[in-house]
Order: C-alpha cells, then sequence, then structure tokens
C-alpha cells in the first residue's frame, strides 16, 4: 500500500470521527439534557403515526378507560379551571356527588393544568399532548437520575432514558393516565432516597414523593412502599463508608430516622390530597370485606420472565400478567452484570434480592393484594410493575458500565443465554391474548420469537463493536448505531403495545367522540335556555356513562371507581341500570324519574319514553320530553319513611315492588298501587320446557332441552290501558344475556337484550292501544332461566293513583330561590312535623339551616340526605363545605411552611460546617487543624503520613485590597 492511499484512508477516518465528533457535540453540548426529553418525545410521536393517530390519522388515543372515564373527567377539569364548574361538588356525576374525590384519584396531575391551555372542542389534541409530555419527563428523570449518580456517557444515559420512557407498562397504562405520573417522578424519588443517605439532603426526596402522591395517591401509596424497599437495599448494598459522606456515627440509625422524617413531612405537605381521598373511598371504594388473601402462585416463573421480551402483550384483562418489558439490551446486559468482577457481590445480592421481591409480589396473591391496597383490581393488574422495569434498568446500566472489563466472549455467552432463555420460554411458556372475546394461548412469533432474536443479534455485533472494537471511528459508528438500535426497538415494541391492546380492547376514532358530544351541544343549550331553575336531566342513549360531564348535564349516569355504593344499590333498586362501578339511564318510568326529579329527557326515539311527557322539538334531531311531575331536590315526606331501609330488597326482587314501598313510606300510604300488571301469559315455547314452583319465592323454571339450539319463551301480553308498557324480569341467575323482540300483529317494533351489563332494569318496551295484543319472544342460550313471578312482569303506571301521590309530594317541595353546585337557597311549607328528604346522595357535611338555625342531617333509605322540620313555612339553606379539604388544606400549608424552614436551617447549617470547621485525617487519625473560614498557614504534619482522606476546603473569594496573594490562593 502506498503512502498516497494510507494517507488517503487516514485523512478520510480522520473526516469520518471529526463528522461524528461534531454529531454528538452538538447534540449533548451545554445542552444535553434536550435530547432527554425531545428523544423519547420524538420516538413516541412516530409511534402514534404508525397507529395512524390524529393528526397522522383518524384515530385516537382513546382507548379502555381513557375513551370510558377520563376524557370526560378532563372535559370537567377544564370547566373547573376556566371558573365554569366547582371543585368542591358536582351534579353532573351520579345526581350529585362531592367531586374533590374525582380530583384526587384521576385528575390531579400537574400535567393535567394543560387542558386549560387548549380551547374548548379540543379536549382529545390536549390529552395527547399530555401524554407525549408525560413520556419526555420519564426520559428527562431517568437521565438525571443516571447523570447525577453514574459517571457521564451521554450515549448511554440516552439509550437507557429512552427504554425506560417507552416501556412496556409506559405504553399499555397509557390508557390510564394518572398512573404515569409515578413513573416519571420515580426516578427523582430513588435518587433523593440515595442523596438522603449519602449526603443528608432532602429536599429532592420531599419534593419527588410529595409529587408521586399528589399526582395520584393510589399509585403514591406503591411509591412509598417503594421508599421502604429501596432505601435498604441502597443502605445494605454499599458499605457504610461509601454511603456516609458526612462521615457521622451511627449513620445507619440517622438515615433511617432522616427518611422517615422526611416521608412524613412529605405525607402533610400532601395532606389535603390525602384526607379527601380518604374521605371519598368511605362511599364504598374502600370496601375490603370480599378480598382473599392466599399464598399461592399465581402462575410459573417462567411466565414472568416472558412478559420481560418484546411484544409479550396478552391482556389488560383479569386473566393479563405484569408489563416489564424494557428493552431486549436489558437481558443481555443483566448476565454481565451479574458476572462482573467490577460490581460488588454484596451489591449483586441486595438488588437481586430487590428483584425477587417485585417478582414474588407479583406471583403471590396475598403479597399482589397488598401492593393494591388490600383491593383486587378490576383488570390491570400489577399496577406497581414499573419500579421492577426501573430496578432492572439500574442493574442492566451498570452492567453495560462493566463491559468494558469483559470479553468479547462474554458478551456472547451472555446473549446466547437470553436466546435459550427464549427457547425456553418458546417451548413452554404460552401467551394468552385476547381474541374475539377469549384469551387464546399463543407465542407470537412475528412479534415476539423472530424480533427478539434479530435483536439479540445486533446488539451482540454492535456493543463489541463499539467497547471492544481498537479503530475509534468504528467504535463511534457503532455506538450512535447502538443508539439507533435501542430506538428502533422502542418504536418497535411500542407499536407491538398498542396495536395488540387496541385489538384487545378496541379504540375510538377522534371524529366519533367530537360527532357525538357535538350532537348535543345544541339541544343541551337549548334546555337551559327554555328553563334556569335547577332541575336535572337525562338523555336514552348513550356514547359512555360519563357524558354528562362532557355535555354539563345534571343527570343520573356517571362511571367511576369513587362510586357511592349506596347509591349504586338504590338506583339498582329503582329500576335504572347499575351495577359495579356505574349507573346508566336508558329509560325511565314517571314515578322513578319524579322521585330522583328528572325534569327533562332527550331522546333519539331508539328508546320509548313515557307516553304521559310533553314532547318539545329540540335540536340537531332530538326530542325533548318533558316530565311535568319531576320533584324538587327538595319535599317535605312523611315521617313513616325514616323506617324505610334497602335491607329488606334483593336485587332480584322486583323493582315495581321497591318503587310502590318507597312511595307509601314517602306518602304513608299502605302499599299504593302505582302499577297495573298488564293481562300475560306463555303461548309458545321452542326448546325447552317449563317447571313452576311456588316455595318462599315464585318463580318459573325454563329448562334448555337441546344444548346446541337457542330456546325461546314467547308471551303474549294485553294492556290494560292505552299507554307505556314497562317489562321487568327479576331472575336467579342473570350472568348471561337473553334477547327479546317485541311484534305487534306479525311486526317488529323493538328489540333488546336483558341480564346483560347494561340491561338488568325496568324496560320501557312501547307505548300499546288497550286491549291489543302483543307478543314478547325471549331467546337464550343457558341451560336454565329461572324467573321470579310473584309480582306482574309486565305493567302500566296507574295514572290516578301516582299523580295523587306525587301531587302530595308536590305540595311540600322546596321552591328554590338561588342555587350553585355548593348552595342551595329557598321556601318550604310543611303541612305538620315531617322530614324532609333531599335527593342528595348522604354527606356529612352538607350544612342545612332552617330559618337560619342549623339543624342535623341523616342518611334516609340508607342513601339520601333529610333532615326534620316543624309543621309551617321555611325558609332553608343548604350549604356544603368539605372538611376533609379544609383540614387537609391547612396541615398542607403548615407542612410545606416546615420544609422551607428544614432548606434554609439546612442551607445555613451546610455553610457553617462548610467555613467554620476544617479537619485532615491521617495515621489513622482526625484531628481539626483550623477553626476559621479562611487558612493562613500550612499545619504542622508527622513526617510521611499516611493519608486516607484528602480534604476539599470551600474557601470564600479574595476581598479587595486583600493582602494574600489571589494567584496563589
Amino acid at each position: 500500500m502506498d503512502n498516497n492511499t494510507t494517507e488517503k484512508k487516514s485523512s478520510f477516518a480522520s473526516s469520518l470521527s471529526s463528522f461524528f465528533s461534531r454529531l454528538w457535540s452538538k447534540i449533548v453540548s451545554k445542552k444535553h439534557v434536550y435530547p432527554a426529553f425531545l428523544l423519547p418525545v420524538a420516538l413516541l410521536v412516530i409511534v402514534y403515526a404508525m397507529m395512524g393517530i390524529f393528526p397522522f390519522g383518524e384515530r385516537s388515543i382513546l382507548t379502555l378507560d381513557m375513551n370510558a372515564q377520563y376524557i370526560y373527567y378532563y372535559e370537567e377539569l377544564r370547566d373547573i379551571l376556566h371558573g365554569k364548574s366547582s371543585l368542591i361538588y358536582t351534579f353532573e356525576r351520579a345526581i350529585g356527588g362531592e367531586f374533590l374525590g374525582f380530583f384526587t384519584y384521576y385528575v390531579a396531575s400537574p400535567f393535567a393544568l394543560i387542558v386549560a391551555l387548549f380551547p374548548e372542542g379540543m379536549i382529545v389534541e390536549s390529552v395527547t399532548t399530555m401524554m407525549i409530555i408525560k413520556c419526555g419527563m420519564s426520559g428527562l428523570n431517568f437521565f438525571i437520575y443516571l447523570s447525577k449518580t453514574r459517571k457521564r456517557n451521554l450515549p448511554a444515559f440516552y439509550m437507557f432514558s429512552v427504554m425506560y420512557a417507552l416501556c412496556s407498562y409506559a405504553m399499555t397504562y397509557q390508557s390510564n393516565t394518572m398512573w404515569m405520573d409515578a413513573l416519571l417522578w420515580l426516578p427523582l424519588v430513588t435518587l433523593g432516597i440515595e442523596r438522603l443517605i449519602t449526603d443528608g439532603r432532602f429536599k429532592l426526596f420531599i419534593i419527588a414523593l410529595a409529587l408521586s402522591i399528589w399526582s395520584n395517591y393510589y399509585i403514591g401509596y406503591m411509591v412509598c412502599i417503594y421508599v421502604f424497599f429501596y432505601f435498604f437495599c441502597f443502605l445494605f448494598a454499599h458499605r457504610s463508608k461509601d454511603t456516609n459522606n458526612l462521615k457521622e456515627n451511627f449513620h445507619y440509625i440517622r438515615s433511617f430516622i432522616r427518611i422517615a422524617i422526611c416521608s412524613i413531612v412529605a405525607l402533610l405537605m400532601v395532606a389535603v390530597i390525602i384526607f379527601t381521598a380518604y374521605y371519598s373511598l368511605t362511599f364504598g371504594k374502600s370496601d375490603t370485606a370480599n378480598v382473599e388473601y392466599t399464598f399461592v402462585f399465581r402462575y410459573d416463573f417462567l411466565d414472568l420472565i416472558a412478559k420481560m421480551f418484546i411484544g409479550s402483550y396478552d391482556t389488560v384483562r383479569p386473566a393479563g400478567l405484569p408489563n416489564i418489558y424494557c428493552g431486549t439490551l436489558v437481558l443481555i446486559l443483566l448476565p454481565i452484570y451479574l458476572l462482573s468482577s467490577k460490581i460488588k457481590l454484596r451489591e449483586k445480592i441486595v438488588y437481586s434480592v430487590l428483584v425477587a421481591v417485585f417478582g414474588f409480589s407479583m406471583m403471590i396473591n396475598a403479597l399482589d393484594l397488598a401492593w393494591h391496597g388490600f383491593q383486587m383490581p378490576v383488570w390491570l393488574n400489577y399496577r406497581y410493575s414499573f419500579m421492577l422495569s426501573f430496578i432492572l434498568l439500574i442493574m442492566a446500566y451498570k452492567g453495560y458500565e462493566a463491559l468494558q472489563e469483559m470479553s468479547g466472549k462474554n458478551i456472547a455467552i451472555s446473549s446466547s443465554l437470553v436466546l435459550i432463555l427464549l427457547f425456553a420460554v418458546q417451548k413452554t411458556v404460552q401467551i394468552k391474548t385476547h381474541t374475539g372475546g377469549k384469551l387464546t394461548p399463543s407465542m407470537p412469533l412475528y412479534t415476539l420469537v423472530l424480533p427478539t432474536l434479530i435483536f439479540v443479534v445486533i446488539y451482540t455485533i454492535v456493543m463489541y463493536l463499539a467497547l471492544k472494537h481498537k479503530n475509534k471511528v468504528v467504535k463511534e459508528i457503532a455506538l450512535f448505531a447502538l443508539l439507533c438500535t435501542v430506538c428502533t426497538e422502542a418504536v418497535i415494541g411500542g407499536y407491538f403495545n398498542w396495536r395488540a391492546e387496541t385489538k384487545d380492547v378496541g379504540w375510538a376514532k377522534r371524529n366519533v367522540y367530537y360527532d357525538y358530544i357535538n350532537g348535543y351541544d345544541d339541544t343541551v343549550d337549548y334546555i337551559y335556555s327554555m328553563d334556569d331553575s335547577f332541575y336535572r336531566f337525562e338523555k336514552t342513549t348513550m356514547r359512555k356513562p360519563n357524558d354528562n360531564f362532557a355535555l354539563d348535564i345534571r343527570g343520573l349516569s356517571d362511571s367511576t371507581s369513587t362510586m357511592n355504593k349506596k347509591l349504586m344499590t338504590f338506583a339498582q333498586y329503582s329500576g335504572f341500570s347499575s351495577k359495579s362501578h356505574w349507573i346508566k339511564y336508558y329509560s325511565g318510568n314517571e314515578v322513578s324519574d319524579s322521585i330522583f326529579g328528572i325534569k327533562y329527557v332527550i331522546s333519539d326515539d331508539y328508546y320509548p319514553v313515557s307516553h304521559t311527557y310533553e314532547t318539545i322539538e329540540g335540536k340537531e334531531g332530538k326530542t325533548i320530553y318533558k316530565n311535568e311531575n319531576a320533584l324538587s331536590i327538595a319535599y317535605c315526606v312523611s315521617n313513616k319513611m325514616k323506617d324505610f331501609s334497602m335491607e329488606g330488597f334483593k336485587s332480584h326482587y322486583s323493582s315495581f315492588i321497591f318503587l310502590e314501598s318507597l312511595m307509601g313510606h314517602m306518602t304513608d300510604k299502605d302499599a299504593p298501587s302505582l302499577f297495573n300488571g298488564c293481562y300475560s301469559y306463555i303461548f309458545e315455547l321452542d326448546n325447552c320446557r317449563k317447571f313452576q314452583r311456588y316455595t318462599e319465592r315464585t318463580f318459573v323454571r325454563f329448562d334448555r332441552l337441546d344444548d346446541e339450539l337457542d330456546a325461546t319463551v314467547t308471551y303474549r301480553v294485553n294492556p290494560n290501558s292505552d299507554g307505556s308498557v314497562y317489562m321487568y324480569l327479576p331472575a336467579y341467575n342473570t350472568g348471561t344475556k337473553i334477547s327479546y323482540t317485541i311484534h305487534v300483529d306479525g311486526e317488529e317494533t323493538l328489540k333488546g337484550s336483558y341480564y346483560g351489563s347494561d340491561d338488568y332494569r325496568i324496560h320501557n318496551i312501547g307505548t300499546f292501544d288497550a286491549g291489543k295484543e302483543f307478543v314478547v319472544t325471549l331467546t337464550f342460550d343457558m341451560d336454565e332461566l329461572r324467573i321470579y313471578t310473584d309480582y306482574p312482569l309486565f305493567v302500566q303506571i296507574n295514572e290516578d293513583s301516582v299523580q295523587a301521590c306525587l301531587d302530595e309530594l308536590k305540595d311540600g317541595e322546596l321552591s328554590i330561590t338561588e342555587f350553585s353546585d355548593t348552595h342551595f337557597k329557598g321556601n318550604i311549607v310543611a303541612k305538620e312535623d315531617e322530614m324532609v328528604f333531599t335527593t342528595i346522595p348522604y354527606d356529612k357535611y352538607w350544612e342545612v339551616y332552617v330559618d337560619g338555625e342549623r339543624v342535623d342531617t341523616f342518611a334516609s333509605a340508607d342513601t339520601f340526605l333529610a333532615f326534620d322540620i316543624s309543621e309551617g313555612e321555611h325558609t332553608i339553606e343548604m350549604k356544603y363545605r368539605s372538611k376533609p379539604f379544609i383540614y387537609g388544606l391547612a396541615i398542607s400549608l403548615g407542612a410545606l411552611l416546615v420544609f422551607i424552614l428544614m432548606c434554609i436551617f439546612e442551607k445555613k447549617y451546610r455553610k457553617y460546617k462548610e467555613n467554620e470547621r476544617i479537619r485532615i485525617t491521617y495515621d489513622e487519625k482526625e484531628e481539626e487543624i483550623f477553626s476559621a473560614p479562611v487558612i493562613t498557614e500550612a499545619p504542622e504534619l508527622p513526617e510521611n503520613p499516611k493519608f486516607k482522606i484528602v480534604v476539599r476546603v470551600m474557601l470564600p473569594p479574595p476581598k479587595e485590597n486583600d493582602e494574600r496573594d489571589k494567584d496563589n490562593l
């Protein structure tokens, strides 16, 4: 090879090396933190683009709970931030309830303020932006943790930050945005723990822990458990002299006292969240009576290992396993971490024990329940699994640092172990994916096995070149390729995860949400424009139970994990669709609608509405029905109502019986006949036989004959009068949905379903003429259908009886003169000493004043706010004051003041320690050599001292006219 060729190659290599050096310098110069935020953001945007999410398509991030719940809560939060609604209380959820529980559980994140920055009608875009920013912050905070605890290596910092920000937990739980904050705060919490132990610095820990709990107290509770475990992990993983920079005696004990005090301060700083959340939970969410604590393994160890591979998404349903995948590179580096002689054995043991703690917590039922606040999760299991991903990434990063001491052979061996593990998983584990409503066992070939093989090979080659090749240019190119590979895998893994989840639970197009909301806006505005009094109204079709938040409707429908259980039960017994964590209004009747004060019903004529309601032409093709008998929010009832309790009723009793008993107690009438049973009989059976039973409860049982075919029961029904007919089928076994069809003169007029999650309720099946017989056909595929028949299945309203009862109640209703979400004022006339029944769910923080004097309140029908009143005309005033919020806020402000004083004291104390006392250690002795802010002469030392510590002395800068030598100071 001639000299010219050599010079050309050398020049090319130099230029290439210079190019990559300049590229890195531009990326990581003084603004090196920007890529830590922007890189995960860019990668998530690419994933969104691949999924066709707006503006890259018509899809949206509205999937699962984001679609059914959170998007509506953000709509309400935006109204609150713009002064349109109250943060304390709202009547847009389940006829009324405190909103602070919603706020603390769902939208307390500081990032939620973003929704106020977007114009009205762009709520989906604001939440999408929020998720993108949270992803960037997760990467940035992980970068900060590494930069403060490890030797500077920016390319590696970026790689691991990307793996953390786009781990499978971060992608799967985007449908539950409230849980994402703990993911992004965790690196800062961890850094705060380490600083608290090593240097006694507490500010970061207190702030990060407080933000974690503030953002979501539920996951914040799990972070507190993590703090406990990680504190001991870090303390015992290192020698005392490595973590005791303060050189204090009893370092372990003092560290524990410090972290205990700081944790208490952090908890007190968010007392306003904790107090209001706790009170919200007392309405039913805190009930743990049916939880079983068993120490049994839920699945095999290899099942958990399988979830560490790319494309291992199974389901978010109850059968789902933990989401702990955080990169194939992690799998390769973990053996390096364990094999490295550079990493101390005690650290390996302690961190491995911590990983085992997380692993067993996810596998053993009782331990997992403890992490979840002793509540069985409803879908989306193992909500603390991101903590395991974080620990694995920290261990993997230390393994990456140890690669320098490893040979290429060690890297190859580690990669081979991963492939062996993949082979073992592929042969023994079946990832259960949810398809077509059923869990189907499979090991995804194209989303798990092949991608893992490809990335293991690429990582092995690139890591070897980046760390072991002698040519600097090759190393820099390989290092850049390694970062690109990590980013590529993050995008592919995120895409696989999102695609599988949307196939599992579906998602909504952006325009579907906006079209539905916009389709009701004008009608809602029209109702408010023609009637500015206080009332409730509803609609017979819904996109989701929480539509009322987006439409500003004071109604009954609602869905939330903080639902009032007693209200749900009352609604269910009253004939509304209510179950688990929701209430849904599809159709009511004159009795239940009037009791709850539902004055208007918006209908698109899919579900029939009571024939007694006045018809008003609405907007956008909607029809408005007005219930003239809707009662006020408060009205006088008989003292007999104090004896009414739901204890005597069960969900399979007829709702018609419940309503008659309720009205009888309100009006002091002995079981008023509110409903007239229609004459009906079983006309035909197909593929089933009937058994009539007369025991404590009268019921008819239908047994299917041929298991391969559906069975049908046909009723003929003859109405007694013109008007609406209602159907309620109380059954013993209601787990399987059946279908029904209504035929008049052989033509189908209505079809629907029953016993499904939404359908076990009173159905308005249409308006019929007196004596005009119609046919109801029930179709089922269960082996046995048992229907209780101790009350007619088909009824009509007894209009005279109902009107008489409602007229009596209307005579004593509250005439409202002033109202807001937290305040009502009006006049009421009591004919005798009675009680006032309100349709406000009972809350002890409602204060009631009668003629200016505060009176005691109590729960009527186990559910509603009520109070006694004497005969005559009175002025009533009701105010809602959330004392948990007031007390919590006072404690939070006090704790914040304590924190500020701690910071001031710490600053002065450290300045004093740095400037006054200067110590030096030699010959295993420690002596104070000077006690002044400035050293003026060198100390006398023995000959050949054996120094163990080099002391850095912080000196103040020289002043003007200082005689000291400024250059040598």
